[in-house]
């Protein structure tokens, strides 16, 4: 009770032989587009990479600028703070500049503060 004949048998053989090898030809030709792709993603992520390393080199060198800065402003300010401690012709005026808005006469801050006539008279024209 043979089902298929010789013939029938060799047509149903020789199909699935052609379709496995058409299998196996398209799974070749994906597995080489596949190849292709790795192979382009590996150069990206080597060129990323690289692009990485450059930024972090860069990013290094910018903090030790902006670190040096820092250090550049602090003694600046430093500077700042301590001329306006220094400022003594200021604050030597300054008690005969208020004895000049209390009032006083140019005789009298010649007196009390040892100044001489003119510096009396322009204190009191500023100030007075």
């Amino acid at each position: 009770m043979n089902v298929f004949n010789s013939s029938q048998l060799f047509v149903i053989i020789s199909c699935l032989l052609l379709s496995l090898g058409f299998g196996v030809i398209w799974l070749s030709y994906s597995q080489s587009k596949l190849k292709h792709k790795y192979n382009d993603l590996l150069e990206q992520v080597s060129s990323i990479s690289t692009d990485m390393s450059g930024l972090c080199l860069a990013a290094v060198q910018v903090d030790a600028r902006l670190a040096e800065n820092t250090n550049q402003l602090n003694e600046v300010a430093e500077r700042i703070d301590n001329y306006a401690g220094d400022d003594i012709v200021s604050s030597a005026y300054q008690s005969v500049i208020d004895k000049v808005q209390e009032g006083f006469s140019e005789q009298d801050i010649i007196k009390e503060c040892g100044l001489s006539r003119e510096e009396a008279a322009l204190l009191i024209k500023l100030h007075g």
